[in-house]
């Protein structure tokens, strides 16, 4: 018996790439497309894809959004917008805290004086969550009302 990917019929079948845990209730990114007309095409799953097949005509699948495509809850294939997934919060932590040290380095603080006292705590806030020591926020600490002045 052989999967319906490499069955001998010349009709092709349309299937849609994923990440492996996507969960297909909800919009999911694709990766790529993949169709029967191009023989094995198992070959082009990475690990933590799979292929999801889907019901579409021919036109339906030269219509298909080639770059930035979602594929939606529906069961049809249903392309919709791209789902940016939001950025995580350790990444924004080392994001900011990468733009304090520049304004530190920059304000020439670590050659002529000690940085202001509440900048410290605030650095050592981003720095936990930047690590994975602090578990527990789920947003970045407000910056003090000096630095905020010049992080915009």
């Amino acid at each position: 018996m052989t999967a319906d990917f490499m069955t001998p019929d010349t009709t092709p079948t349309y299937y849609a790439v994923v990440a492996s845990d996507a969960d297909l209730t909800k919009p999911v990114r694709v990766f790529t497309w993949l169709t029967t007309d191009w023989g094995d095409i198992t070959r082009y799953v990475q690990a933590g894809q799979k292929m999801v097949k889907l019901n579409w005509t021919a036109t339906e699948w030269e219509n298909r959004p080639l770059t930035n495509a979602t594929l939606g809850p529906d069961g049809k294939g249903y392309v919709g917008p791209t789902i940016i997934p939001p950025t995580p919060l350790n990444f924004q932590a080392r994001q900011q805290l990468s733009r304090v040290m520049n304004l530190y380095a920059q304000m020439g603080w670590p050659l002529f004086a000690d940085p202001p006292s509440d900048i410290l705590p605030y650095g050592k806030a981003l720095s936990a969550i930047a690590t994975g020591a602090d578990t527990t926020s789920t947003a970045l600490p407000t910056p003090p009302a000096d630095l905020a002045k010049l992080l915009g």
